[in-house]
């Protein structure tokens, strides 16, 4: 639908909505009874798509390994760089969606033992003016329900919260004048542009990629019997890639 037509459908919704009344006259009924039927439409087609969009979500992230490497590499770089005296894991994610990356980082901390309490920040974005925001199929209240279930099962302290980067930026910078309180931060977030120049000009070095974590990338993505491979790249070795037939697809890269 055009712009413009979809602008004016909604007025025409907005004013048969002011208009219908179900003890009115004839044509108030009649425009009551029409807004409650498109109503019921609008609520049966989202109701179908949010069935849909869980069967063709779930299908993709198991039958093509993108989100899988990306969140597999992810999760072992953290781990890998959580201090054994660390009280408090808190990872700041920059898209947490439906929290599909998080379950193996809370069953790999419950089995090591670690008496910590593992904290997960989800940034909330503001909607910006003007712009046709669709909200997500899955609300941040069914994913914090979600991984604080899954923590629950397997005995791990959970917090899941969602802020905004000014109410975070405030706390960091509260708990930097406390000392840390044996907090870790780790931050997971999309690769941005110019991304090597701008992390190194906020004072972050580059964390390389064990050679263990590579040989289990290849096994996740069945280097050898497909087309895909994996390989590190980088001059510091931060970077570990998945291509397809010699074409690089997602890129990972860790720093501290």
């Amino acid at each position: 639908m055009e712009i413009g037509l979809k602008e004016l459908a909604e007025v025409i919704t907005l004013r048969l909505k002011e208009k219908g009344c179900p003890t009115g006259s004839t044509l108030q009924r009649l425009a009551c009874y029409l807004i409650q039927a498109l109503d019921k439409q609008a609520s049966f087609l989202r109701e179908e798509a949010i069935i849909n969009y869980e069967i063709a979500f779930s299908a993709f992230y198991q039958t093509f390994p993108y989100g899988r490497f990306a969140h597999f590499t992810a999760n072992s770089v953290i781990l890998e760089a959580i201090p054994e005296d660390a009280e408090i894991v808190h990872i700041v994610d920059f898209d947490i969606g439906k929290g599909v990356q998080w379950p193996p980082i809370i069953e790999a901390l419950a089995m090591q033992g670690q008496r910590v309490v593992v904290r997960f920040t989800s940034i909330k974005w503001e909607e910006e003016e003007g712009s046709s925001y669709d909200p997500p199929f899955q609300s941040f209240e069914e994913t914090k329900m979600l991984l604080c279930e899954h923590a629950r099962y397997f005995g791990l302290r959970l917090k899941v919260e969602e802020r905004d980067l000014v109410s975070l930026d405030n706390e960091m910078k509260k708990t930097n004048k406390r000392g840390g309180g044996g907090e870790w931060l780790a931050f997971n977030c999309m690769d941005i542009s110019g991304e090597s120049r701008a992390l190194s000009e906020v004072g972050l070095v580059p964390w390389r990629i064990r050679k263990d974590n590579l040989l289990e990338a290849k096994e996740l993505v069945r280097e050898g019997e497909s087309s895909y491979y994996v390989d590190i790249e980088g001059v510091t070795q931060n970077q570990m890639v998945l291509g397809y037939m010699g074409t690089p697809l997602v890129k990972v890269s860790s720093w501290r």
